[in-house]
């Protein structure tokens, strides 16, 4: 994959990598891979926020926390 960045950004992300000890390569990889995981969280948190408005009442919280195992 390619990718175009701007001067600007290509020196942060070296400038960071050199900082770190990290590859840029290894910068960006952890960027997406956070980025598709928080994107995954906000899907499931509207798809709550759609069924509770939806009347789905959900479950108590000491139930929530048993199938946790807390």
């Amino acid at each position: 994959m390619n990718i175009n960045l701007t001067k600007e950004t290509e020196d942060a992300l070296s400038s960071i990598a050199k900082k770190h000890n990290k590859t840029v390569d290894y910068l960006v990889q952890e960027a997406i891979s956070n980025f598709l995981e928080d994107f995954e969280d906000i899907e499931d948190a509207l798809k709550g926020q759609k069924c509770r408005l939806d009347g789905d009442k959900g479950i108590k919280a000491n139930e929530f926390y048993k199938q946790l195992g807390i």
